[in-house]
């Protein structure tokens, strides 16, 4: 078992490693890209979901506070690094995966701040 629990242990450094390295001499959201998709894809990651999942989980599913306040903050997590490892694997998306990555890394802790202040 010693050996799947190192490869476990380094799943997610390695995707992040991997994801760093497709940064390396590219230019996220260059004009005439995928900029005008990433900032679709990145506005509905970060703003979009986190409010249906809060009418979902306060009126649909009837959420206390508490479970409401951790649905919504999974949803407004950054996107998954898992895209952009998907969209690498299969030569698809891989520009449009990237910048949307980090436009929500880079967007997220903001609007978890204004999460957690409004359903605090």
């Amino acid at each position: 078992m010693a050996p799947l629990d190192v490869l476990g242990g380094a799943a997610v450094p390695v995707v992040l490693l991997a994801f760093g390295m497709s940064l390396h001499g590219s230019r996220p959201l260059r004009r005439g890209g995928t900029r005008a998709a990433a900032g679709v894809a990145s506005a509905v990651k970060l703003l979009v979901m986190p409010v249906a999942v809060y009418v979902v989980a306060r009126f649909g599913l009837r959420f206390d506070d508490a479970e409401v306040a951790s649905a919504v903050t999974l949803a407004a997590l950054p996107t998954a690094q898992n895209v952009h490892n998907y969209a690498a694997r299969f030569g698809r998306g891989e520009v449009l995966a990237r910048d949307t990555v980090l436009v929500t890394t880079v967007g997220s802790p903001l609007v978890l701040v204004v999460v957690a202040l409004l359903l605090a």
